[in-house]
């Protein structure tokens, strides 16, 4: 099993778009081969904090994740959205 983390903020005046955007996203993820998990959860301490948590069968399975091509743009779009850096965890078992 691989699990993923990915912390980030998101500009405030962007957050309800991207909570619309990101909630059609999650469901093709969700529907990927080898995902076992993916959610997004908000941070109740920190306004437009986000994290998403990723399980995934295998290292492969992953990597086909990220190769999606939705991925890009996604990527764009977080950009736009004020995200510069993100805190990624990664565990494998």
């Amino acid at each position: 099993m691989v699990f993923v983390s990915v912390s980030f903020k998101i500009l405030p005046e962007f957050r309800a778009e991207f909570i619309n955007y990101v909630e059609d996203k999650i469901k093709l993820v969700q529907k990927e081969e080898g995902c076992v998990k993916y959610i997004l959860v908000e941070d109740t301490f920190e306004n437009n904090s986000f994290i998403i948590y990723q399980k995934w069968i295998n290292i492969e399975s992953l990597g086909a994740h990220k190769a999606m091509p939705y991925m890009d743009e996604y990527i764009a779009k977080l950009q736009k959205w004020g995200v510069n850096s993100a805190q990624f965890d990664f565990f494998q078992q």
